[in-house]
């Protein structure tokens, strides 16, 4: 009987570790291996140790006191682009389409030349997940951010570290500013 209990313990063990080590990895490395592995897509990854090397510089105002503690908050950054792509409509709708159902649209972005959507994991209020697939003429682009993310900081932070298309999150505080008058 006892060694059923300690079996069932294990067992039970064994599976929340699994479910922390799925939680802990994003959605890039999980269900668009195949992408983060293709030769013919440039690959970006960004670690944590990456974030806290930012997060332990020394602040010159309090903005960007505000923006290093948002920084450090985050785990990881995965980009995948796909430049001259011969279809990007195609992995866009694939890419759409093997985004799990716990995330939700954020917002949408389209124009004669590109379509961006956001979708995000959010679990207590807290923002774990933030996806963006974007489709072009020719390019497709893939940008996976996790951690624990302040949205309104992540406009902020694209333009400090360069990362094309995440500034239309700033659109989302445009609107609320503008809702708010």
């Amino acid at each position: 009987m006892k060694t059923i209990k300690i079996k069932n313990t294990l067992s039970l063990f064994a599976a929340m570790l699994f479910m922390m080590t799925l939680n802990a990895q994003s959605l890039v490395s999980t269900t668009f291996k195949d992408y983060e592995s293709n030769e013919n897509y440039t690959r970006v990854s960004i670690s944590k140790k990456m974030f806290e090397i930012i997060a332990s510089l020394d602040p010159e105002d309090k903005d960007e006191e505000s923006l290093i503690e948002s920084i450090n908050q985050l785990d990881g950054l995965k980009i995948i682009v796909a430049d001259s792509s011969e279809n990007p409509a195609a992995l866009f709708a694939d890419a759409i389409k093997r985004i799990p159902n716990n995330f939700e649209e954020l917002m949408t972005v389209s124009d004669e030349k590109e379509q961006i959507v956001f979708m995000i994991d959010e679990k207590d209020g807290r923002v774990k997940e933030l996806i963006m697939v974007m489709k072009g003429d020719d390019e497709f682009i893939l940008i996976d951010l996790f951690g624990d993310i302040n949205l309104k900081d992540i406009a902020k932070i694209s333009r400090q570290m360069n990362i094309d298309h995440l500034d239309k999150l700033q659109k989302l505080e445009d609107d609320k500013d503008d809702s708010d008058d």
